[in-house]
């Protein structure tokens, strides 16, 4: 059975993109992903394969847009663009060009609607993370703690 699927609606993010931010939205996933193997006693990995559902919530939760894809994998659509923080992993450089390409009707499951709310509370905790991260940045280069 197909419903809408409240990922696929456009949301504003919380912050702007920038290569910094991209850059500490990626450390998040690296962190969140290797979370993930550890509770299913795997070995951290450098390579983030099949960690696409997490970084895309992620993404859409940090920069905005909405939640796009197909059978093989999902990412970000911001302002028309790919905004994809797995773009450098090996399955999704495996898929080549049809890792962007986007079947809404995938995404409008029932059973892929409820795999996506599943991943929502490690991504708000690596969200929350990344907010902790910038707020430190944020303290160390204020006048104030120059000071301290």
């Amino acid at each position: 059975m197909r419903r809408r699927n409240p990922y696929c609606t456009e949301q504003p993010g919380r912050y702007p993109v920038t290569p910094e931010l991209l850059a500490l939205a990626d450390q998040a996933v690296a962190h969140l992903w290797n979370e993930r193997r550890a509770e299913r006693d795997l070995p951290p990995a450098e390579d983030r394969s099949g960690s696409c559902k997490f970084a895309a919530l992620l993404a859409r939760e940090l920069f905005g847009g909405r939640i796009a894809g197909n059978l093989e994998h999902v990412f970000v659509l911001r302002e028309g663009e790919v905004l994809d923080l797995n773009r450098h992993q090996r399955d999704v450089a495996e898929l080549g060009s049809s890792a962007h390409q986007v079947c809404d009707y995938t995404l409008s499951h029932r059973q892929y609607i409820f795999s996506l709310s599943t991943c929502e509370p490690r991504v708000m905790r690596w969200v929350s993370w990344v907010d902790e991260q910038l707020n430190t940045l944020q303290h160390d280069q204020s006048p104030a703690a120059a000071c301290a």
